[in-house]
């Protein structure tokens, strides 16, 4: 792929570029398919006055993590959860043929993912490794663009545009999806 159509699967090493960030090591221990961090570490993270938290692994954190953060945990959801919940993403959008593939960046909350912060749809091409490149390009942009929100609008337009956009949820009632099997491959 060219710089402008990258291989979003290609392993890429980061840590150069936080060599100035310090490293905080928060231990979680699971309880009922939830992470929870310990009050040590809770207190820990409270003393930095963090704005946000990117959350970029697929676990569940619950409790008083969720609240160590000015605007809280962020989350990418890979999928229209009005249609789709399970994974892997997009995998089941190709499986029934749809048009496009939803995403969202969402605040995750005490249920699992709370106000939606960002949400987009992308086309599906014939080509599910180009589907999924685009896909996730395009996905990746949102973080930058909720930020850049927040800082030009200020806390208190941002939070009431969030609060205002989110009044109506959708209740979810169909399957939860899983990985698929052979059948489904085939």
């Amino acid at each position: 792929f060219s710089k402008l159509n990258p291989d979003v699967f290609a392993v890429k090493d980061i840590s150069k570029l936080l060599t100035a960030a310090e490293k905080i090591i928060i231990h979680t221990n699971e309880n009922s398919g939830a992470d929870y961090a310990g009050n040590t570490d809770v207190n820990k993270l409270l003393q930095y006055d963090i704005d946000v938290f990117l959350k970029f692994d697929p676990g569940n954190f619950r409790g008083p993590i969720l609240k160590t953060a000015k605007f809280g945990v962020w989350s990418y959801y890979f999928s229209d959860k009005n249609l789709f919940r399970g994974g892997p993403a997009g995998f089941w959008e190709f499986y029934y043929q749809k048009k496009e593939i939803g995403s969202s960046l969402e605040i995750v909350n005490e249920y699992g993912t709370g106000p939606v912060l960002y949400k987009s749809w992308s086309a599906i091409s014939r080509i599910h490794k180009k589907t999924m490149d685009s896909f996730y390009l395009k996905t990746s942009l949102f973080i930058e663009r909720k930020l850049k929100e927040l800082y030009e609008s200020g806390e208190e337009s941002f939070l009431m545009k969030q609060k205002q956009e989110n009044v109506q949820r959708n209740a979810y009632s169909g399957k939860t999806y899983s990985v698929p099997g052979n059948f489904q491959f085939l």
